[in-house]
């Protein structure tokens, strides 16, 4: 169910929806510290993150936004206005690998 892209999107979106007032930077660690998310805010406004993985740059600077058809964009002059961190526990199952399922213990 989790595979590492999974932990990452869930990672990213809640640090996004869930991220206090006057934050510019939020990051966050995995719990074996391999993996590292940073989400923070340009000069315009918009919400720009990144990913390393054993501090070597897995997805660099990208930006964050939704664009609607028929409404305007939610990507410039956005604020962090609170951060929430929250742990999970249970069993996931991977895309590929050697194992189909892995154990995700607490933290």
């Amino acid at each position: 169910m989790f595979s590492i892209k999974s932990y990452i999107l869930i990672l990213i979106t809640s640090l996004w929806f869930g991220c206090s007032a006057n934050y510019k930077l939020v990051h966050e660690v995995s719990p074996d510290g391999n993996l590292k998310v940073e989400i923070f805010l340009n000069d315009s406004g918009q919400a720009v993150y990144n990913v390393k993985y054993k501090n070597e740059i897995i997805i660099n600077d990208s930006k964050m936004g939704f664009e609607f058809k028929d409404a305007i964009e939610l990507k410039n002059n956005l604020m962090i206005t609170n951060v929430t961190k929250s742990k999970y526990s249970g069993e996931g199952e991977t895309i590929w690998g050697d194992k189909k399922n892995i154990q995700n213990k607490k933290c």
